[in-house]
């Protein structure tokens, strides 16, 4: 099975037009959200200056709701403060820090004393430990969200997959920032805890976190399209495309299948919105299908698989028969004159009228198969459908 992977141009629309026109010499599918949420046009009802405050280590939780907002998978590059409207100052300082980001599943207000058990594997260094210059002209009302720390490396966030978003912060400096926007609130969607920045645990917690303002841009993730195993048919056939999935909050809405036929070049197209299509009249050969699928945001995805189609069966019942075709094992029997084929794959034969556990119906076949050196296998003759311990074989004899 080989799969390929086509991208959409996709454009978001953003939380709002002063974003867009504040943003839009940057990314060009950028956007932000400012948490909470509801603290967008409005202070919060304190202040802090944690994680900027002296040497400490720092943890704020950012609850996955806040984040409902997106319409695909954010990638978080740049991260925003703004000061208090009562106590905040326009400033310019230097601070050394280093900021990690990931992802946690306890509940906002249920952060570990110890640092190490509020992170999650995704965890990620997105600014390693350096000097940086930080400042702030105290405009705006509210105030503007002017206090900018740029990544060096991007966090990709789901909020989808229900999990809090989880700020580290070292600060390895001496120099307090002035009191910068915060809310606090027993019930609300963000805590913290903080302790020495060498130190193992978070010695001190309470529910205030600082109102943050994130940026990124949207990432185009694609279906995942599944054509399934190589089959062969006899006379008709269902192709199934249900093992393809589409991420998160999107669904598949079109299924397309492109069959090719080998010997003739001739192709048929076949589109559905369902996983499953029905396929009859086809010419016996061979046919490399291609199928396609497209979700709700325009996002395609590809997967082939090989078709073998024969002729219905002559007599006896008539088996939709499915099996991987590359699994053959081919054994001549020079005494007998015979050619055993050993089915080594999956195969599943649904037959009509198999009503008990002996079933020897005669066949007329033309069998397809691979060979090992990759030159195709035609085989004509009698086969024994035969049910064993309730599973289907076939032997064949040429």
């Amino acid at each position: 099975m080989t799969r390929t992977r086509m991208h959409a141009t996709f454009w978001i629309v953003l939380i709002s037009l002063l974003t867009w026109v504040e943003l839009a010499g940057g990314i060009a599918n950028a956007t932000s959200v400012v948490v909470p949420n509801d603290l967008e046009w409005e202070d919060g009802n304190t202040s802090n200056s944690y994680p900027f405050y002296s040497s400490m280590r720092y943890q704020q939780v950012f609850d996955a709701s806040e984040f409902s907002s997106l319409a695909a998978p954010f990638l978080i590059t740049q991260i925003r403060f703004r000061p208090d409207a009562q106590w905040g100052l326009s400033f310019s300082t230097t601070i050394e820090i280093q900021m990690n980001l990931a992802t946690q599943s306890a509940e906002p207000d249920g952060l570990s004393e110890k640092f190490a058990e509020n992170i999650g594997e995704d965890d990620k260094v997105v600014l390693p430990r350096d000097s940086l210059m930080l400042s702030s002209a105290n405009t705006g009302e509210p105030k503007d969200f002017d206090i900018i720390i740029n990544f060096s490396e991007s966090f990709l966030y789901d909020p989808n997959e229900g999990k809090n978003l989880l700020l580290d912060v070292r600060n390895y400096t001496a120099t307090s920032i002035h009191s910068l926007d915060a809310h606090n609130s027993a019930v609300d969607s963000i805590s913290r805890r903080w302790g020495y920045v060498y130190g193992l645990e978070g010695t001190s917690g309470d529910t205030i976190g600082l109102v943050v303002q994130f940026v990124g841009e949207y990432t185009e993730i694609p279906p995942v399209a599944d054509a399934g195993p190589d089959r062969i048919f006899f006379g008709e056939g269902t192709l199934d495309a249900s093992g393809s999935y589409a991420r998160p909050g999107c669904m598949i809405v079109l299924y397309q299948w492109l069959l090719q036929h080998r010997e003739t070049d001739h192709e048929m197209t076949v589109e559905s919105e369902i996983p499953e299509v029905l396929i009859s009249d086809l010419q016996p050969g061979f046919y490399d299908v291609t199928l396609t699928v497209r979700d709700d945001n325009g996002f395609e995805d590809t997967d082939t698989m090989l078709l073998a189609v024969a002729g219905s069966c002559a007599e006896g019942p008539q088996p939709n028969a499915s099996l991987n075709i590359e699994k053959f094992k081919i054994k001549m029997d020079k005494k007998k004159g015979q050619i055993h084929v050993d089915m080594k794959g999956s195969i599943d034969i649904q037959a009509l009228d198999l009503s008990t556990d002996t079933v020897n119906s005669k066949l007329t076949l033309e069998l397809f198969g691979i060979l090992p050196d990759s030159s195709d296998l035609v085989i004509s003759g009698e086969g024994i459908l035969k049910v064993k311990d309730h599973k289907h074989h076939i032997d064949f004899k040429n």
